[in-house]
């Protein structure tokens, strides 16, 4: 997201925000948040993953309490890595038949997790580029409000090998 202000570039269109940038990435943002209660925001993300991605106040709320437990260290176990792995290579399906919500399914048996912290793990790699949707137009899959950021992926776009570098290229061997 390129740094910005609210009103810098208007939307034309606007279905999330009014701010142009925001809006483009189907970002939910507002001039001024007032009145915002951050526990139902943190009980969501508590008992589901959170639920709303897409709310620009919920990414910062998200990304201040993730800086918070960055004194804890965690410790990158092979178990970790072989989900990972396992994560990426049902990702590569080549099946343009295959959607976001079929990728969730693929997941269920990979890694001990309900459906909504599958749902937040796919949103959360798309929005972070890792599941990026092809230039091919197609319809958006996965129900009307299932997926944000993943709802026009499908199986034959893969994943993006640089972010999976960027992100996690430490704990893979050589991609």
């Amino acid at each position: 997201m390129p740094l910005h202000t609210y009103a810098e570039r208007p939307a034309l269109h606007p279905n999330t925000s009014a701010c142009g940038d925001c809006n483009f990435l189907r970002l939910q943002s507002d001039k001024d948040y007032s009145n915002v209660d951050l526990n139902v925001l943190n009980f969501e993300r508590i008992k589901w993953g959170g639920v709303r991605h897409g709310w620009l106040i919920y990414c910062l709320m998200d990304l201040e309490l993730l800086l918070q437990d960055n004194d804890t260290n965690y410790e990158v176990t092979p178990e970790d890595q072989a989900i990972l792995i396992n994560l990426l290579e049902a990702a590569q399906t080549e099946d343009p038949k295959d959607s976001a919500r079929s990728l969730e399914k693929k997941w269920k048996d990979l890694f001990p997790s309900s459906k909504q912290e599958r749902d937040a793990l796919l949103e959360i790699w798309a929005a972070a580029g890792i599941l990026v949707p092809g230039d091919k137009p197609r319809k958006r899959k996965g129900g009307s409000s299932d997926f944000v950021f993943a709802a026009t992926w499908q199986g034959d776009d893969g994943y993006h090998a640089e972010a999976v570098k960027h992100y996690f290229g430490s704990y893979l061997p050589q991609m």
